[in-house]
Parts: C-alpha cells; sequence; structure tokens
C-alpha cells in the first residue's frame, strides 16, 4: 500500500495558510461587530483648540491635587509656548495626540504624562518641546461626513 500522506514541508505549509485565514477571519469578524455595537461619535472632526486659555478649579476627585491648572500656548496646545527663532531649530519636538488619556482634563498642567516625559527628557540632557493635543471624546473611529 502506498504512502498517501503529504511531505512534511507541504503539511506545515497548509497548516500555517489555514491559521493566517482562519485569524484574518475572526479579526475581521470582529471589527464588523465592534463598529455595529459601537455608537457614532458625537464629536466632528473639528478641533476646538482655544489659544492661551488658563482655568483653574478644585476638583473632589481621589488623588487628584488641588489646585489644577489648565492652560493653553498659542497654538492652543497643552504645555508651554513653542521655543522662539533658533531654539525652535535645536529642540526636538514632540506632539502627543490622543483623546481623554493624552490630555490628562483632571491633571494639573505640570503633572500630565506629556509634561512629564518633557521633563525627564531635560533631566537625561535632550532639549524637547512638547505639545499636547489631547481632546476629550475623541478616538481613532473618524466621523462620518
Amino acid at each position: 500500500m502506498a504512502n498517501t500522506r503529504l511531505p512534511l514541508r507541504r503539511r506545515l505549509l497548509y497548516a500555517t495558510a489555514l491559521v493566517v485565514v482562519v485569524t484574518g477571519g475572526l479579526l475581521g469578524a470582529g471589527e464588523i461587530a465592534l463598529r455595529l455595537m459601537t455608537p457614532e461619535p458625537v464629536f466632528d472632526a473639528s478641533l476646538n483648540m482655544p489659544v492661551y486659555v488658563k482655568t483653574q478649579w478644585h476638583p473632589q476627585l481621589h488623588g487628584v491635587k488641588v489646585p489644577v491648572q489648565h492652560s493653553t500656548n498659542k497654538w492652543g496646545l497643552r504645555g508651554p509656548d513653542p521655543p522662539p527663532g533658533r531654539d525652535w531649530d535645536r529642540a526636538t519636538t514632540i506632539i502627543t495626540v490622543g483623546g481623554s488619556t493624552t490630555q490628562c482634563f483632571y491633571l494639573d498642567d505640570a503633572r500630565t504624562w506629556p509634561q512629564v516625559m518633557a521633563r525627564r527628557l531635560g533631566e537625561l540632557g535632550h532639549d524637547v518641546w512638547v505639545g499636547n493635543a489631547g481632546q476629550d471624546g475623541h478616538s481613532t473611529r473618524a466621523p462620518r461626513v
């Protein structure tokens, strides 16, 4: 009786192809299900980034140090103004983009993770400027136009 089994190399190739196809199908089905279950965003694609706004308040939240200073710079980003003139050419520019976890709305300007990162990079000798472009409520899912 002849051996009808496929060679090991071909069996591994078929098994790998099957895993790739099944994984892709499951990920695609999951993406479709999440898009169907996720409500449409209430925000539009425009960003409300007022310049030079300073707000201070005392939120009653556990673990939040008060008062909280929330301010924007000349570009409407949270953080200091960009460096002027030649300092701009020397500094590495970092813009943090994201939603509420980037904006850190209930944290003081100096305690947001983008500013903590800027401070630590400066302590390590890097000349950096960090602008926080986080906007509460925005996500990677774009609104329908």
